[in-house]
């Protein structure tokens, strides 16, 4: 059972989902998993959910604000480069106990399994 109901439109990232299908298609900046790119809601819950990090500011389901919410934690070091690839890591290969969901080729969201609690 996943924690959080899901939008329809959401898609399991199983291993392997991130590789590129599409010839000749770049790397498109620190944010790219291979075709997928990580959302700032994902990135958000992954700091709650893994580094116990909650950061508000306004209403969490504007994404405009998730994206001053990211860019804060960047600023002042809460996200570095250690901790974006840990978040590449999950998208590339989720950990056991953990969903990882994409739209679009967007990474959307990720959420503890409760089953493997």
């Amino acid at each position: 059972m996943i924690q959080s109901t899901l939008n329809n439109t959401q898609i399991r990232v199983n291993p392997g989902d991130w590789k590129n299908t599409e010839p000749g298609l770049l790397y498109m900046g620190k944010y790219q998993v291979g075709r997928f790119k990580m959302g700032n809601n994902f990135m958000i819950q992954y700091m709650k959910l893994i580094h116990h990090t909650s950061i508000v500011i306004g209403h969490e389901q504007d994404n405009t604000t998730n994206e001053y919410v990211v860019m804060y934690m960047q600023h002042h070091g809460i996200i570095d480069n250690s901790i974006l690839m840990q978040m590449r890591e999950m998208v590339k290969n989720p950990k056991v106990g953990f969903s990882v969901f994409q739209r679009n080729n967007v990474v959307t969201a990720i959420y503890r399994d409760m089953n493997n609690e």
